[in-house]
């Protein structure tokens, strides 16, 4: 269920920022990240977006 609330990330830092390729897109979501202090069941760090 996470794939919507990231796609609204993407399209809002996308259009506020002017940002066209997809790598830009990926960076700027990544770039507001903050790490939840846990992992999932496959060890991979839980993160949430923060605007």
């Amino acid at each position: 269920m996470a794939a919507p609330h990231i796609a609204g990330v993407a399209a809002y830092l996308a259009e506020t920022l002017n940002l066209i390729t997809p790598q830009q897109i990926e960076a700027a979501v990544r770039a507001h990240f903050i790490w939840l202090g846990n992992y999932d069941t496959d060890w991979y760090p839980v993160n949430m977006p923060v605007l």
